[in-house]
């Protein structure tokens, strides 16, 4: 990996993280939703521009790094999304929080395949 890939993750994650903590504040703080949804939101939304860039941007490796592994690595979470499973297990909603470990993740992969045939389709 080059040197320009490596800056690219650094600047993307640190942006990505960023615009992350800016839409759950406004999501959860302003407007009152749950995290557990909150998370949903951002991590699939994240899934499918994962999913769109990874069509588009081929083997462009500065770009797809800064974009999908920096800032879209930063912007989605995973370890939000597992401790928000153990919150809510610790927090008696048990029920939810299975719901969430399991959907969660299959609605991410969904997205992301949803987003990457969209474009593929527009390209084809």
């Amino acid at each position: 990996m080059t040197l320009a890939a490596w800056l690219g993750i650094a600047l993307g994650s640190g942006t990505g993280a960023a615009s992350r903590t800016l839409l759950v504040l406004q999501l959860r703080e302003r407007r009152g939703l749950p995290m557990w949804l909150v998370l949903s939101l951002l991590n699939m939304a994240g899934s499918f521009l994962a999913g769109v860039l990874v069509a588009q941007l081929d083997r462009h490796q500065i770009v797809h790094a800064t974009l999908v592994t920096g800032f879209l690595g930063g912007f989605t979470t995973f370890s939000g999304f597992a401790v928000e499973c153990i919150e809510l297990w610790q927090r008696g909603r048990r029920g939810l929080s299975l719901t969430f470990a399991a959907l969660c993740p299959l609605l991410c992969m969904l997205c992301a395949v949803a987003g990457f045939r969209l474009l593929m389709r527009e390209v084809a």
